[in-house]
């Protein structure tokens, strides 16, 4: 978690002056792989890269590339080489708000990687039951020999947007082991690089849950 404030333009920096580092390449704009050519035109970059946030602290794109061409504090490059950094980027003010519990998140931080944002595991059934016109129960008790793709993209999905563990989710399912989780997560991996209906139903359902949890 980073102190937006205070270091996320210097996070930025760092990631993008990684292939510097790592003498891929000698210049941030020439290494295909990384975003800061987008950040130098914010008008091409794709939709979901939001490059606006830490731009807005900037005169101009060629400012921010000025910054990033600068080098990296050496506290961040001390936070990153320790072996057992903290979960926490900031001043001693924001740690302190953080772990007191007095900030609260903006919608800007994605459901997936904040814990205070994950959807109840009740709301993602209840999404999916009525995406799929079953009800939950169906979703819960599976038939043997029977294929359920609702009950499987349950599996899945809470397991991405919960991040629950593979046991947890198989007591949930009423599964002997985790074992039966992972093959149906793995059936819905597979069906997902094929099925175009398929892939809209879970992004309509990561939508939908998305909605309420913000």
């Amino acid at each position: 978690m980073i102190d937006r404030d205070s270091y996320l333009a210097a996070v930025v920096r760092y990631i993008h002056l990684n292939p510097v580092e790592a003498y891929i390449a000698d210049d941030p704009r020439k290494y295909v792989w990384s975003s800061h050519h987008h950040y130098l035109r914010p008008n091409k970059a794709p939709q979901w890269l939001k490059v606006e946030e830490v731009l807005a602290n900037y005169k101009s794109p060629r400012d921010f590339h000025a910054f990033v061409a600068s080098g990296n504090e050496e506290a961040l490059v001390k936070f990153y080489s320790s072996k057992r950094f903290a979960p926490l980027l900031g001043n001693n003010d924001f740690i302190t708000r953080i772990r007191e519990g007095r900030t609260s998140f903006s919608e800007e931080h994605t459901r997936y990687e904040t814990v205070a944002l994950r959807p109840r595991v009740s709301s993602v059934l209840r999404d999916i039951a009525k995406l799929y016109h079953v009800s939950e129960e169906n979703l819960l008790q599976g038939k043997r020999g029977k294929r359920n793709e609702a009950r499987q993209v349950a599996m899945y999905l809470v397991r991405e947007l919960c991040n629950k563990s593979l046991n947890n989710i198989a007591e949930l399912f009423s599964l002997r082991s985790y074992g039966g989780v992972g093959a149906a997560c793995s059936v819905i991996e597979k069906q997902l690089k094929v099925d175009r209906n398929l892939r809209r139903r879970l992004e309509q359902i990561r939508k939908m849950t998305n909605k309420r949890t913000i």
